[in-house]
């Protein structure tokens, strides 16, 4: 099973977030997975299908691509 990552669809920042991870990883790689604006922070289910939220949801998936730690900068802290 591939990894997954849920994120507000209706979120501008997400969206354009999400698009320069794509630059950085493969849709083959990962599933991309936009919420209908109901989902209040990105979602992250590993390979080994373990669930993460908010930031430790992009933490781990820095952990398993490495590649999109150049764009850790541009979300919010906390």
């Amino acid at each position: 099973m591939k990894p997954r990552l849920l994120y507000d669809g209706t979120c501008h920042v997400c969206i354009n977030y999400i698009r320069l991870v794509k630059k950085k990883i493969s849709p083959e790689d990962v599933d991309f997975m936009p919420s209908n604006g109901n989902l209040n922070d990105f979602q992250y289910v590993s390979k080994d299908n373990q669930v993460y939220q908010g930031n430790t949801a992009i933490d781990m998936m820095a952990r398993d691509f490495p590649a999109i730690l150049d764009y850790m900068w541009m979300l919010p802290e906390g």
